[in-house]
């Protein structure tokens, strides 16, 4: 039996006499299991930093927006020859008409039949009765529309849906402001958007990167606490308070963007002082109803048309002139009303006929809202117009914004306003007509979406799961991070490192077996001496056996080597723009904690090692045993 020391020599003899071999096989195989080793150092970095971030705002939540998927519909080409539904338009039509007829008796009205043509006819080929293609928008049309689009359909509840799941408390609705009559338009620069359509942005004058906000929602106060951070706002002010996106706080400060070279401390900087400043931002909004909006635009369109024409032979002026407004949001004034009492007179009796009709407008109603910035978030998708790729990259995977254009109002905060200064109250109260306010609230409803918080990830991951499967007749997504889709994007990536580790094993046994192979074959004279003298097959086994050791701890050093190299080098590479882009995804500065994607994997090194040790010896197996099984005698002779 051969000394284990002098075994240990004499395989530490063969690598030194093979150098050129030895340093390409170790090489080779080193670069690859080198690369396996810094993707898992980078992993397991990135998501240790993830974490550490996660503390910020909601990515230590799980949180989940549902909202229904179902929209009610009725195919109007599929229905336009429905027996059915035709009788039913001609009912509606016949009551309609009748309605009319009598309102019109009423105030004195001439009615013309012929101003009501029937949307139903006889189609010449088939001789059946079909909806005229040209009716679909018909009132009788559209009513019967509804009334079969909506017979049936339950307005999705998320109380109601989320009674089969546990663990969670519902934080509300997270749905946009939208009057059911009329608009809440932004005011660029302060200025009011013309009622002729011209585009806000020759007053606004904003980069096209930059979006003007989209809606204001109101969020639960609980959900919206990580990010105000203006302890100044007074609800009393009647401001209605907004948490806004970065680079929109950032424009609306009137700081030009710094670009993509800006350094990472000039980011920082920039970010600090949008955060410190948020609660200089004041802007407006104005409400107009339909009334208000109509009789803007006619004050636009007189204007229009008595600078045109007033200077001609057959200019008629206006019995009623209108002023537009003398203030930003302001009221619609007359300048110039000739009536005659006989005219005012059958003004105000077609005023009352319309409104008994439903045609009328009612009041013109218009207000202007100023929205104070109380808080800052990131930017979601993207991290605004001056991110690097990496820090897109980062912002993607964080999603720690409100919402894509999204200016969020702390609900706790917006309950403190006084009443007349929340919008939403004042759209209920100056609502438009009742047929078109049920349609609008049904699909308004539809629209809204409703968050829902859970106490673990689990809980949060089963429903998220139902309601993204095919079928679901209920649309979700995380709200306010990824924190549900992070581990399993590292746990991907796991899998993923795990199968190039099967691959690359591969390819480290072959090549490994034909180094192995190569140095038993031009080692037979010495093992055939070896024999000679006395050594057993166990024992030239066990010089091939520590050589492939030796050899397969020399691959494992210089893996682990260049493995760390390359993290290290990433790693200084990146870290202050990877630190700056989590601090811009969530739109928050925390001193001393850095994005660092350097990360001991301790269980998956051991299985990168362990996947080294097992490769040389599987390639060494075959080799080693058809050495051992020569004779030393044959070899002699042929040597």
């Amino acid at each position: 039996m051969m000394n284990p020391l002098d075994v240990l020599v004499l395989a530490r003899t063969k690598m030194r006499t093979h150098k050129v071999r030895t340093g390409l096989t170790v090489g080779i195989a080193g670069i690859l299991f080198g690369v396996i080793i810094a993707a898992a150092v980078v992993v397991q970095g990135s998501t240790d930093s993830i974490n550490r971030f996660s503390r910020t705002g909601l990515s230590s939540r799980f949180i989940l927006a549902l909202q229904s998927s179902d929209i009610p519909g009725t195919d109007l080409y599929e229905n336009a020859q429905n027996s059915k539904f035709i009788a039913e338009v001609e009912t509606a039509y016949s009551d309609e008409l009748k309605r009319v007829k009598t309102i019109s008796a009423k105030y004195h009205v001439p009615f013309d039949a012929s101003a009501y043509p029937s949307p139903v006819t006889i189609d010449p080929d088939t001789r059946k009765k079909v909806i005229q293609p040209d009716k679909y928008d018909d009132a009788a049309v559209q009513q019967v529309a509804d009334e079969w689009r909506f017979a049936n359909f339950k307005p999705f509840d998320a109380n109601d849906f989320m009674k089969q799941y546990s663990g969670y408390t519902m934080r509300g609705k997270f749905g946009p402001m939208v009057p059911q009559d009329g608009a809440l338009n932004y005011m660029p620069a302060g200025k009011e958007q013309g009622a002729d359509n011209q585009s806000d942005q020759k007053t606004d004058g904003r980069p096209s990167s930059v979006q003007p906000p989209s809606s204001l929602s109101v969020l639960d106060g609980s959900l919206a606490k990580p990010y105000v951070t203006n302890t100044k706002y007074d609800p009393k002010s009647g401001e209605i308070p907004v948490i806004i996106p970065f680079s929109e706080a950032q424009y609306l400060l009137k700081l030009d963007p710094l670009g993509t070279k800006a350094t990472s401390q000039e980011q920082r900087d920039r970010l600090a002082y949008v955060i410190a400043h948020v609660g200089d931002i004041a802007v407006g909004f104005c409400y107009r109803n339909e009334a208000s909006t109509s009789l803007h635009e006619q004050a636009v369109q007189q204007r229009e048309y008595i600078k045109k024409y007033s200077k001609t032979k057959d200019y008629t002026k206006p019995d009623v002139v209108y002023s537009e407004p003398s203030q930003d949001c302001g009221a619609t004034t007359i300048v110039s009303d000739t009536r005659t009492a006989e005219q005012k007179k059958y003004d105000a009796n077609m005023k009352a006929y319309e409104q008994e009709l439903g045609t009328d407008l009612g009041e013109p109603v218009q207000r202007k809202f100023t929205v104070r910035g109380v808080g800052v978030s990131g930017d979601n998708f993207g991290g605004g117009p001056e991110a690097s790729g990496l820090q897109s990259m980062i912002s993607y995977a964080f999603n720690a914004g409100l919402g894509y254009g999204t200016w969020s109002v702390p609900g706790d905060l917006y309950a403190k306003l006084p009443a007349d200064s929340q919008p939403d109250r004042v759209f209920t109260d100056k609502s438009g007509n009742s047929k078109a306010s049920r349609v609008n609230t049904i699909m308004l409803h539809m629209q809204t979406t409703y968050l829902v918080e859970f106490d673990n990830k689990v809980d949060a991951k089963r429903v998220l799961d139902d309601v993204t499967r095919t079928g679901s007749h209920v649309w979700g997504m995380p709200f306010g991070s990824n924190a549900l889709m992070l581990d399993e994007l590292g746990a991907g990536f796991q899998k993923y490192i795990l199968w190039a580790l099967v691959f690359i094993g591969g390819v480290a046994v072959i090549i490994l077996w034909g180094v192995i192979g190569r140095t038993v074959a031009d080692s037979r004279r010495e093992s055939a001496v070896f024999r000679a003298i006395g050594a057993t097959r166990v024992d030239i086994s066990s010089i091939y056996g520590a050589y492939v050791l030796l050899l397969s701890l020399r691959v494992v050093v210089f893996a682990l080597v260049l493995g760390s190299v390359i993290s290290v080098m990433a790693d200084m590479y990146i870290t202050q723009q990877a630190t700056v882009a989590a601090q811009l995804a969530f739109a928050k500065i925390q001193p001393g904690l850095e994005f660092h994607i350097i990360g001991i994997p301790l269980l998956l090194l051991a299985i990168i090692i362990g996947t080294i040790v097992a490769a040389s010896i599987l390639a060494s197996i075959i080799p080693i045993l058809l050495g051992a099984r020569r004779n030393p005698i044959n070899d002699m002779r042929d040597e």
